[in-house]
């Protein structure tokens, strides 16, 4: 027989910046409250009109430029 365990809310997001949480505000279907603990981040919206798969192909691209030019 399974256990299920206490559901856990986490209110606060130690590693994004304030902009990056207030983007997924605008995105997410559910009304739970998201803090976070520093101000800033960066958000670039880019159209993938092929759905999911085009999004993991773009991410991939984009950490493997990332990986040889580090952001800033």
């Amino acid at each position: 027989m399974l256990r299920r365990s206490p559901q856990v809310r986490l209110e606060k997001n130690y590693r994004c910046g304030r902009q990056i949480i207030a983007m997924a505000d605008t995105f997410k279907e559910r009304d739970t409250v998201v803090v976070a603990d520093r101000p800033g981040g960066n958000v670039e919206v880019h159209h993938c009109p092929a759905g999911f798969a085009e999004q993991c192909r773009d991410a991939a691209a984009w950490i493997s430029r990332a990986s040889v030019s580090p952001v800033q």
